[in-house]
């Protein structure tokens, strides 16, 4: 071989070597800088949660936590108005219902409540007796469900609602309520697997 193919051989070398430097950092650094820019600006469109997810979630006053027995369960509530139960409110309970009868083995890990603003008729009260034995239902002033509709930046009127409270008392989902009930159930099941509480 040439000397002078010699010297071009080794002239090129340091060529390559510093190519291949760059592209390894650039490997490397590439995906740190994409997360860098993306975080906090975009969210993938197939979220895995199907109701609106607050965050951060929101830990409710500790004497409604207590009076209500949220710690401990997984909790889904529906705030009606109440004496009566239209027709959206007899949906949100039927919904309640089948989602925690569908969480199978978990079922003891969820429990259901209705908090109405104004005491539950004669009627509405035997009507839960028979449809929804096992839903805990309390009477609640307009103050006490304050944290549930101002916890989100669109305001959630009473009624039209349906809200996922984890173990500890933190709001953390909500739902309308006249959501597809497999979309609750999908998410519920989902964070039962990954909790290691409640």
């Amino acid at each position: 071989m040439s000397s002078m193919s010699l010297r071009a051989t080794a002239a090129g070398r340091p060529a390559r070597q510093r190519t291949l430097l760059v592209a390894l950092i650039a490997l490397f650094l590439l995906p740190l800088v994409l997360a860098w820019v993306l975080v906090g600006h975009w969210r993938p469109s197939g979220s895995a949660e199907h109701g609106e997810l607050l965050v951060p979630a929101r830990p409710l006053p500790q004497v409604f936590i207590t009076a209500h027995a949220l710690h401990g369960r997984w909790t889904l509530v529906y705030l009606a108005t109440g004496p009566g139960c239209d027709a959206a409110c007899r949906g949100a309970l039927y919904r309640l219902r089948q989602v925690r009868l569908a969480t199978g083995k978990d079922i003891d890990r969820v429990q259901r409540l209705a908090l109405w603003l104004q005491p539950a008729d004669a009627a509405t009260r035997q009507w839960l007796a028979v449809e929804h034995a096992g839903l805990a239902g309390a009477e609640a002033a307009a103050g006490e469900l304050q944290p549930f509709t101002a916890a989100w930046p669109a305001g959630g009127a009473v009624g039209r609602w349906i809200y996922l409270v984890d173990p500890l008392g933190n709001l953390v989902l909500r739902y309308p309520a006249d959501v597809d009930a497999k979309g609750i159930l999908s998410d519920l099941q989902r964070l039962l697997k990954l909790s290691k509480i409640g």
